[in-house]
């Protein structure tokens, strides 16, 4: 799952997509990489956490997936 950082404060859905993601980690028995393009001043602790990696934009984020998470 990819997440836009620089607009995650004004989007409920976002949330409520990460919240869903965190709640399948942690007890659907799956795992969601949940990587974040963008700055991440000022998110809450709880929304950090949830971000398995952060890359500065979208075509680094592309390179990340193709390289470690594609198999």
């Amino acid at each position: 799952m990819v997440v836009n950082l620089e607009d995650i404060g004004t989007s409920i859905g976002s949330h409520f997509e990460l919240g869903f993601a965190n709640a399948m980690n942690m007890f659907g028995g799956k795992h969601i990489f949940i990587i974040g393009i963008g700055n991440d001043d000022g998110l809450h602790p709880w929304i950090r956490e949830s971000i398995f990696r952060k890359e500065p934009d979208v075509y680094s984020a592309i390179e990340y997936i193709n390289s470690y998470l594609l198999v």
